[in-house]
């Protein structure tokens, strides 16, 4: 048998070294697992509060698509009123409807010369100068009926000038731009 002293010290170092076995397990457990999981978790929290902020801004964006698409709808209807580029010049087309229009407004000794066309980024600028004769009245009714045209047109210059012993008549020097797209 051993002794009751003997045993009692063999008992004591068996408890320190269970004491110092569950202070190295629980340190451990604390720095090894404990801690950098409830780093994470803080991190994880953080970062699920930012995309809930962010969720939260996109839904409140969201929210506002139906009104920017009737507002984009209305834009739309009134673009759609907007006369529109070619992508040619389509210039022979052009003297056509002129010339119907200055034979509709009875207008004499019609002719034109067209200039250098102009290039910008989005379209060309292609001016021509009309020069013709007519009635004041049938003058004016030519130039309106002129920028009503489908394609986009506007009057650069307009110089009249009275013919001598004829009332109501004018001579007209008109420059005309046109427009076309440059395809891009």
């Amino acid at each position: 048998m051993i002794p009751l002293k003997q045993s009692t010290a063999v008992f004591a170092r068996m408890q320190a070294l269970l004491a110092g076995t569950a202070l190295l397990l629980s340190g451990s457990f604390y720095f090894f697992i404990y801690r950098p999981a409830r780093a994470t978790g803080a991190d994880l929290a953080g970062q699920i509060a930012f995309k809930c902020n962010i969720l939260a801004s996109n839904e409140t964006e969201a929210g506002r698509l139906p009104r920017v698409q009737l507002q984009l709808e209305a834009l739309r209807r009134k673009l759609g009123g907007f006369k529109k580029l070619p992508n040619q010049p389509e210039f022979a087309e052009f003297i056509r409807q002129t010339t119907e229009l200055s034979q509709e407004a009875n207008l004499k000794k019609l002719t034109w010369q067209p200039a250098l066309p102009k290039k910008t980024d989005l379209y060309f600028e292609q001016p021509i100068t009309f020069h013709f004769e007519g009635d004041f009245g049938d003058v004016f009714s030519f130039v309106h009926n002129l920028e009503d045209m489908p394609r986009l047109t506007r009057i650069r210059s307009l110089d009249l000038v009275s013919v001598v012993g004829h009332p109501g008549m004018v001579n007209v020097s008109l420059t005309v731009n046109f427009y076309y797209s440059t395809g891009g």
